[in-house]
């Protein structure tokens, strides 16, 4: 539990900086804009050169946050929670920095602080919180109370309006800090709340998720150790009919051939689907299965060759495009030969004679993936049943009707050998005009 405590939290610190260091570029610009607005349009007093050089300042240490993020991104979480906290520290004297020489007291955006604490909540330890609302106190504390004892200067950002309005004296002073005192640590105590309360309910889904990952691949490796005693027995009797059909054991007469025929047609129905089974089993329980490089090309051609005589039998059209001699891709030859024969042999299945198959191949838009496309002019897809044909044993009405003989899983199949290799599949369809499969495969670099 702990090792998974970990990785859940090494994931959210990595995801929730990379989300701050965008968050303050957007801030960055923001400011930018806010400083010139106030400064050249609405003609706000405001000492504009030190402003943005703050910004210039939050600029650059947070391209070169960014640059760290980049190279540190599998570092340990320890320097990770180092790294967060280092970046509220310097937002925090940044935006106590912005807020001296925009006004400080008469500042309205004194109250971002709070949102700092909301952020360090979020990313950092209980602890760690509550010491950087520690030190935002005692900096915007001391700012106040340098200003309070004519230490350094007040900058007023209404003129004399606010010269008349401004009372810094001690009472105000303590009032106005204590209130912002008790604030702070109350919004800490909070946030600090209501995220270790998702964290556990995070790491409790986690720990179930984990669980029955375990227990389904418990239950794929038995039902691979099944099936394949259920393959070799079905596979003797297979053969036994054969060897009776073949009149090897005596003649037999026509009624009883016949029957036996229609046995042995029933047997080869129960080795394609005990077959499925295996293929389906074999996929969820094995992990990281060996990969090398495999020409899609060659890979295409085997399969369409095994096809061969069905798709003679229904003089069908096969079209390829765009696969040549240097589409590689990386993945488990078996598994990718699996998804082929499963898509390209329910093409041919379920398109009448006469019909059309396409096989398309295309660089995707990220360069590392081959797009690739099946289709066919079959009977289609009905609507209702499209979200479910990669379900384990679904097959639609007019899939039952057309060929019923099939196990519904060879979708199931590709569907799991895709996701296997990090991909996504999509089906298109309409009822009696063709379907078309488009997934995408990792190219060899």
């Amino acid at each position: 539990m702990d090792k998974i405590k970990y990785s859940i939290l090494e994931k959210e610190l990595y995801d929730r900086i990379k989300w701050f260091i965008y968050l303050r570029w957007i801030a960055s610009v923001g400011l930018f804009l806010v400083i010139t607005v106030s400064y050249y349009i609405l003609k706000v007093d405001l000492i504009v050169i030190p402003l943005y050089i703050g910004n210039g300042f939050l600029l650059v240490y947070n391209t070169l946050f960014y640059f760290h993020y980049r190279k540190s991104i599998n570092k340990w979480l320890d320097q990770s929670n180092t790294f967060a906290n280092i970046q509220i520290s310097l937002d925090l004297i940044m935006l106590t920095y912005l807020i001296y020489f925009s006004g400080d007291i008469e500042n309205p955006f004194v109250f971002f602080y709070i949102f700092h604490m909301v952020i360090a909540s979020i990313l950092l330890t209980n602890r760690a919180a509550y010491l950087q609302a520690t030190l935002a106190i005692f900096l915007l504390g001391g700012v106040f109370l340098l200003i309070c004892l004519k230490i350094i200067p007040h900058h007023h950002v209404l003129g004399e309006l606010s010269r008349e309005l401004c009372t810094l004296n001690y009472p105000y002073f303590l009032i106005k800090f204590s209130v912002f005192i008790v604030t702070l640590y109350f919004t800490v105590y909070m946030s600090t709340t209501i995220a270790n309360k998702l964290r556990e309910r995070e790491l409790d889904l986690e720990v179930a998720n984990t669980k029955l990952e375990k227990q389904d691949k418990l239950k794929s490796e038995y039902v691979l150790t099944v099936s394949h005693d259920l393959k070799s027995s079905l596979s003797a009797i297979q053969s036994c009919l054969v060897v009776v059909l073949s009149d090897l054991v005596g003649a037999v007469s026509e009624k009883a051939r016949e029957m036996i025929t229609r046995a042995e047609q029933r047997s080869l129905s129960l080795i394609k689907f005990v077959e499925d089974l295996l293929n389906l089993s074999r996929i969820r329980a094995s992990n990281n299965l060996e990969k090398q490089k495999v020409s899609l090309s060659e890979l295409v051609y085997k399969t369409t060759e095994q096809l061969v005589p069905l798709i003679k039998n229904k003089n069908l059209n096969i079209l390829t495009r765009g696969f040549n001699s240097n589409c590689y891709v990386y993945a488990n030859n078996r598994e990718l030969e699996g998804l082929f024969m499963n898509l390209l042999s329910n093409a041919v299945k379920y398109t009448p004679p006469e019909g059309e198959i396409g096989i398309s191949c295309r660089k995707s838009k990220k360069e590392e993936y081959y797009q690739i496309t099946v289709s066919d002019t079959g009977i289609g897809v009905p609507r209702s049943d499209l979200p479910h044909i990669f379900d384990d044993f679904y097959r639609g009405e007019n899939a039952r009707v057309f060929d019923k003989d099939g196990t519904g899983l060879g979708l199931s199949i590709v569907k799991h050998i895709i996701n296997d290799m990090g991909c996504e599949i999509k089906a298109e369809s309409q009822l009696n005009k063709g379907t078309k499969f488009i997934f995408n495969l990792p190219a060899q670099v």
